[in-house]
């Protein structure tokens, strides 16, 4: 299918030897090779814990260099980067190529021209190679022979690879193969108005500004993208596009790994990311500039060699029980978190079951996921820790790959597209076949199942939406969303795409989405200023705390008495929130030998914590609005100030975002004093609010 290499192939000043065996390895499998469980269900994914690559002269390549296994490669591969001029040159062959600073990337300004085995001109012709440069297969553009690096050995067409990065390629010494994340932070770099710019302005301002028939660009930045075509198995297709390749395989499941590799496209209308195309296919290469450290960027940490500095992933199982209903949930203990490995399936006042609750777990109301749905010790993630999870796999393009199950999510679609010869955009295998049993040509594999790399365990299980009084349940099959603590930041997995998505655009007010929970923080307060008390009146059991001279109660009063409120009219909220009171229920609430706390009293404990973050260090570590970097407390002193938000003229407000303490000190005969906190704010306030009879809010008591 391919050329042989004739004449020998000139790297530098040394002569590589020729011969028809070839030289590359054949790296393990993702799925096979990461993960490594012992009797006690640990695991550690590493890129230290990947095998190095075989040699072997037997092993097969379809697109990669053919040299002999005995060949050196040679130490006199160089390059020249002429800063000032904006220049590089090649010293393997000569040529010489403009380079673009774009941002903090430097960018090779025209299309690689360097001729290797699995490289060709656009129609074949070689005035094209000079005015386009060359194009490559995936193999080839990886030096899949290791003819100068070892970096990407034995990335080929059938095969998966472990990619040390930078991943060199067949680019100049000192530059590389451009990373899926390196191509994504060109394609959105920052607009006029901070703001990335649309697909269409991307395209507008990347390509060049002549060589495109009925386009008009400006080329702003210097990247002088121009209309190469791309070869498509043994046919070229339109010189009004252009295609660059990513050093990143298709990340859908292992299988997809040995055929498809991400790419770049830019034609006359728009610029596109997200694409995979089949490694047999030949693309044009833009190399850009090693980084200093050498780190190159690497776009996932599940295919990728490790560099010095990366943190290895470690992962550990076990399980926990629900004491609420006696249910057991696997778990997953991944670097410093610790997170709940099944969907939470406990029955709340707001939740839904869409179908196999045992399978898929519960679908919750945004209120019931921030407050009551995880049990003890566990709570609602942020979308900053969702995130670190989806970076410690692979980051947010790819990552859904090694979340997702390994079966249950929908390819029915596959059918859908089929053209008028029966081939379909999307398919189960590397090949696919129209109505008549011939081979069809497709850009794009289907199975739209994950590896489940760590065993997270991603399960399609849909969402409801309020309509008409009743919940319709939709996507079960094609859909995972997870709420988090982080209001409106939802993580949605799809099942056609490897992406994971942050925000639904969506109100959470009327969506119902799973959990998973994560376990909390232990407690750092010392045991000797904490403490219980029993209310005698109803036998209620309360934490307290000693902060300086004063013990306070460590949760909010939940005494009923009348005008006292449970927030929704849910008594399952008073048992997380404590009970809302008026404030002339709140003056007689508290039990024999504690007391509503005074102005000084409350002025008393903020002098006992820093005055700058009183709020941060008497907040939660969890369940607060996360709209800010403060959202949460730090709990430094086992105060635990809930966000139970208010009852205002007979409606409920605020729960997750607020909270305010009643105090005894009146002022005048309309307000009285209160201690407020806010979930966006460093610091709690002492102040006077209207004492109307209506108004509820929490009440903390204050030992005599």
């Amino acid at each position: 299918m391919f050329r042989n290499l004739s004449p020998c192939l000139f790297v530098g000043l040394f002569i590589l030897a020729c011969s028809n065996s070839e030289y590359i390895a054949d790296p393990e499998d993702l799925s096979s090779s990461s993960i490594e469980t012992n009797e006690e269900s640990s695991s550690s994914i590493s890129s230290s814990s990947l095998k190095n690559s075989e040699k072997s002269s037997s092993s097969e390549c379809e697109d990669c260099e053919k040299v002999s296994s005995s060949s050196e490669k040679s130490s006199s591969s160089q390059s020249i980067y002429d800063a000032e001029n904006n220049t590089l040159t090649d010293l393997r062959d000569g040529q010489t190529y403009r380079t673009a600073t774009i941002g903090t990337q430097v960018w090779m300004a025209e299309n690689l021209n360097y001729e290797t085995e699995g490289s060709y001109c656009l129609h074949d012709k070689a005035e094209s190679c000079s005015k386009y440069g060359r194009l490559y297969t995936w193999g080839a553009a990886m030096d899949s022979a290791g003819l100068f690096s070892d970096n990407s050995r034995g990335c080929g067409y059938t095969k998966t690879c472990t990619i040390t990065y930078p991943a060199r390629g067949v680019c100049p010494e000192g530059w590389h193969i451009p990373t899926y994340n390196e191509f994504y932070d060109l394609f959105w770099i920052n607009g006029k108005y901070g703001e990335p710019w649309s697909s269409k302005e991307i395209a507008y301002r990347l390509r060049s500004e002549t060589g495109w028939e009925g386009a008009y660009s400006s080329n702003e930045f210097g990247f002088s993208a121009l209309p190469a075509g791309i070869r498509h198995v043994d046919t070229y297709r339109t010189e009004e596009t252009t295609a660059f390749w990513t050093s990143l395989e298709y990340q859908k499941n292992a299988e997809a790994r040995k055929y498809f590799a991400y790419y770049r496209m830019i034609n006359l209308t728009t610029a596109h990311e997200d694409f995979a195309y089949g490694k047999l296919s030949a693309l044009s290469v833009r190399c850009i500039k090693d980084e200093p450290s050498g780190s190159g960027n690497p776009d996932t940490t599940s295919s990728s060699s490790e560099s010095s500095t990366s943190k290895p992933l470690h992962v550990s199982k076990g399980t926990m029980m629900d004491s609420r209903d006696g249910q057991t949930y696997r778990t997953l203990t991944i670097n410093e978190q610790t997170w709940m490995a099944e969907n939470l399936n406990y029955k709340t006042k707001a939740s839904f079951c869409n179908d196999s609750c045992d399978k898929y777990g519960l679908l919750y109301s945004w209120i019931d996921a921030l407050t009551t749905a995880c049990p003890t010790g566990w709570r609602l993630p942020t979308s900053a820790e969702f995130n670190e999870l989806i970076d410690a796999v692979g980051g947010q393009k790819t990552a859904g790959a090694a979340l997702k199950s390994t079966s249950g999510w929908n390819d029915k679609e596959a059918e859908m597209y089929r053209d008028e010869n029966g081939c379909s955009k999307y398919y189960s295998g590397p090949e696919d076949h129209n109505h008549y049993g011939e081979t069809c040509i497709n850009e794009y594999e289907p199975s739209w199942n994950g590896i489940d790399a760590i065993g997270f365990t991603v399960l399609p299980a849909g969402d409801a939406v309020p309509q008409d009084s009743f919940l319709h349940p939709y996507y079960q099959g094609s859909r995972a969303v997870f709420f988090t603590s982080t209001q409106g930041h939802n993580i949605t997995f799809f099942y056609n795409n490897t992406e994971i998505r942050e925000g639904t655009g969506q109100s959470p007010s009327n969506r119902y989405y799973s959990i998973r929970c994560i376990k909390a923080d232990s407690s750092t307060v010392p045991d000797d200023v904490k403490g219980s008390m029993i209310d005698p009146r109803d036998g209620q059991s309360y934490s307290t705390v000693k902060i300086g001279e004063q013990t306070w109660m460590a949760e909010n009063l939940n005494y009923e008495t009348e005008n006292s409120y449970c927030y929704n009219d849910s008594s399952a909220y008073c048992e997380k929130y404590g009970r809302l009171y008026v404030w002339d229920a709140a003056v007689e609430a508290c039990p024999s030998g504690w007391h509503l706390p005074s102005e000084s009293e409350f002025k008393t404990l903020l002098s006992s914590v820093d005055k700058s973050k009183s709020a941060i260090e008497l907040k939660t570590t969890t369940g607060w609005y996360d709209d800010g970097e403060n959202a949460n407390g730090s709990d430094k002193y086992g105060f635990s100030a809930l966000p139970s938000g208010y009852k205002n003229f007979g409606s409920f407000s605020e729960l997750g975002g607020f909270t305010v303490f009643w105090g005894s000190t009146e002022e005048g005969s309309q307000k009285a004093v209160s201690l407020t906190f806010y979930s966006n704010e460093d610091k709690a306030f002492v102040g006077f609010r209207q004492r109307q009879i209506d108004h509820g809010y929490s009440v903390r008591c204050l030992k005599d």
